[in-house]
């Protein structure tokens, strides 16, 4: 299964991500290259002291990397659709989305790693002084960690292009006991509900997302630029990727 995913399924979804970030592959190379000199600027600020300005280039770089997080979203819709890119619409829901999206990422991140903090404590008190323990422990927690985000990761999609009224209702559950609820939580109801049957073709993307965080503490401060560069692409591919299988699944019911 392994062998045909990675020879078949695999190439065919990068061919698609890759498909969507061209369409703008000049703004992402430009905000990928701010976001990977910010870090020797912010390394010369610390070093000389200068804590207010490095203050405004953490906040500069912050914003910068929220937009990009955000406007990546219609304009993968725009690509994936075969439209022009629309940059008022972009603009526009950049502007209207970005306190929620921002909440429901303040949600999402720490929410994974408590649930995987639980995890953790709970299969070091299982396995104890074991041998495997050193090892399983962080594995476990890393899992959950993924699982977490593989179920909640439609959430920036639905945010940024939908309200609960516009999504279609088959992706939000009828039950009473749930309706109340769905004024704040629709989007995560909605994206546990859309993610269904393919978590694990999602998956790899999300764990690739997870590893290209951590490249940025792993690699010697002379090579940092260039790995954050090529980091933040691998990055926008992935999320391309997640966002096709979003937008296949919306259109699918659609149809229904």
């Amino acid at each position: 299964m392994f062998t045909r995913w990675l020879l078949t399924v695999f190439p065919e979804d990068v061919r698609i991500g890759w498909r969507l970030l061209k369409a703008n592959l000049f703004l992402w190379i430009v905000l990928a290259t701010a976001s990977a000199l910010a870090i020797p600027i912010s390394a010369q600020l610390a070093a000389t002291g200068g804590h207010n300005r490095l203050i405004v280039l953490g906040t500069l770089t912050w914003a910068v990397g929220l937009s990009q997080a955000i406007l990546c979203i219609p304009l993968f819709d725009d690509a994936y659709r075969r439209r022009s890119t629309d940059w008022d619409r972009a603009r526009t829901l950049l502007i209207r989305r970005a306190a929620p999206f921002f909440l429901a990422a303040t949600v999402i991140v720490p929410g994974g790693l408590l649930a995987a903090a639980f995890a953790m404590t709970a299969v070091q008190t299982l396995l104890q002084q074991t041998p495997v323990a050193d090892f399983a422990v962080p594995l476990f927690g890393i899992l959950v960690y993924v699982g977490v985000l593989v179920r909640f990761c439609y959430v920036p999609f639905l945010i940024v292009l939908y309200t609960r009224v516009s999504l279609p209702q088959r992706s939000l559950p009828a039950p009473a006991l749930v309706r109340p609820l769905l004024v704040v939580l629709w989007p995560f109801v909605a994206s546990s509900r859309l993610s269904e049957g393919r978590r694990w073709r999602l998956a790899p993307y999300i764990g690739l997302l997870y590893v290209v965080r951590l490249l940025h503490q792993r690699v010697p401060a002379d090579l940092q630029i260039f790995v954050t560069l090529g980091a933040d692409l691998a990055a926008l591919i992935a999320q391309a990727i997640l966002f096709r299988y979003f937008a296949e699944r919306i259109d699918k019911e659609r149809l229904e």
